[in-house]
C-alpha cells in the first residue's frame, strides 16, 4: 500500500515527458532523459530507500528534475523560457533548502488522528496539574528529545499539537499509577507497623517465657534440694528405727537376764495359780512353801484390785 502510494503522484510525469518528447517531432530519449526517468522512479520510493527524505521534498526533487529536462531537451521552447524553467528549479531547490528540515520533522511529528479524542479524555480535574507540568518541564524535555533524534529544532506549536495532549494523558496515567503506587506504600507501611507490633509482643513473650523458665528452673532446684532434704530425712528415720529397734532387742535382753522383783514374782504366782497350776506346784517351781505361795497370791489380787479400783 506504501508503494503504491508513492508511484500515484509521479505516474502522469513520465508520460508528459514522453509526450512532449513526441510532440515536439525531433527529440529523442538521450541518456539524460533516461537517467532523469530513472532518478523519478526513485524518488517515488517504491522500495522504501528514501524514506529518510520528506515526501514532499521528493515531490520537490521530481519537479526540478522535470524542469530540468524540459528546459534541456525540449527544442520548440525559447530561451527565455528555458531561463525560466531553470530559475523555476533553482528557486524550488532554495525552498528545498529552507523547507527540508521543516517537511522532514513534520512526517517525524505527524499529529494523531485521534488528538481529539485524547484532549476528551483529559476533560477532568487532572487536565490542569497535566498542561502544568507540560509548560513546565514536559514541552522543554519533548523539544531536546526531537532535536536529539532529527537533529532539527522543532517549532513550540508543532510539538504543543502533536505531543502535549499525549504526554498529558501520559502524565495523569503516571500520576494515577503513582497514587496506586502510593496507596501500596501506604498499606506496606501499616503492615509494618503491624508487624512491629508483633515484634514488640513476641519479644514480650520472649521475656516472659524466659522469667518463667528461669522461675522453673529456681523451683526445679529448690524441689531437688527439698528431694534431698526428704531422702537424708527418710535415711534418718531409718538409722533412728533400726537405732530403737536395737535398743528394744538390748532392753529385751536386759530385762531377761535382770533379776526378777518380788511384784514381778507375785504377779506370776498369780498367773500360775489362775492358770491351774496348784500350790505346791507353783511352790515346787519357786522352791517356795504353800503359804508363802497363797502370801504371794493375795498381794497380786490386791494390787491388780487397786489398780482397777
Amino acid at each position: 500500500m506504501k508503494t503504491c502510494k508513492n508511484f500515484i503522484p509521479f505516474i502522469p510525469l513520465p508520460v508528459i515527458i514522453y509526450y512532449g518528447a513526441v510532440q515536439a517531432g525531433t527529440i529523442q530519449m538521450y541518456v539524460d532523459c533516461i537517467a532523469a526517468l530513472v532518478i523519478l522512479f526513485l524518488l517515488c520510493n517504491p522500495f522504501g530507500l528514501l524514506d529518510v527524505l520528506a515526501g514532499k521534498l521528493r515531490l520537490c526533487l521530481s519537479l526540478v528534475i522535470l524542469l530540468a529536462v524540459a528546459a534541456v531537451q525540449l527544442p520548440t521552447i525559447t530561451t527565455y523560457a528555458r531561463i525560466w524553467l531553470l530559475a523555476a528549479a533553482i528557486f524550488i531547490i532554495l525552498i528545498c533548502r529552507v523547507k527540508s528540515g521543516i517537511w522532514k520533522m513534520e512526517e517525524a511529528v505527524k499529529q494523531s488522528p485521534e488528538v481529539d479524542k485524547v484532549l476528551e479524555h483529559l476533560q477532568y480535574s487532572g487536565e490542569f496539574e497535566a498542561r502544568g507540568a507540560w509548560s513546565n518541564y514536559g514541552a522543554a524535555e519533548t523539544r531536546a528529545l526531537l532535536h536529539q533524534i532529527i537533529g532539527i529544532e522543532c517549532p513550540e506549536n508543532l510539538i504543543s499539537s502533536a505531543y502535549m495532549p499525549v504526554y498529558c494523558l501520559a502524565y495523569l496515567h503516571g500520576c494515577l499509577k503513582a497514587e496506586g503506587l502510593q496507596n501500596k506504600l501506604e498499606e506496606l507501611e501499616d503492615a509494618q507497623d503491624k508487624l512491629e507490633d508483633m515484634s514488640e509482643r513476641l519479644e514480650d513473650l520472649q521475656s516472659d517465657v524466659a522469667d518463667l523458665i528461669q522461675a522453673n528452673n529456681e523451683l526445679t532446684e529448690q524441689s531437688q534440694k527439698y528431694y534431698r532434704e526428704a531422702r537424708d530425712k527418710e535415711r534418718q528415720l531409718a538409722e533412728s528405727r533400726e537405732l530403737l529397734k536395737a535398743m528394744r532387742q538390748q532392753l529385751e535382753t536386759v530385762k531377761s537376764s535382770a533379776p526378777k522383783t518380788q511384784i514381778d514374782r507375785d504377779n506370776e504366782i498369780l498367773a500360775l495359780v489362775e492358770a491351774g497350776m496348784s500350790l505346791s506346784q507353783v511352790g515346787d517351781k519357786f522352791g517356795l512353801s504353800k503359804s508363802s505361795v497363797h502370801a504371794a497370791k493375795e498381794r497380786a489380787k490386791k494390787r491388780r484390785e487397786q489398780k482397777t479400783a
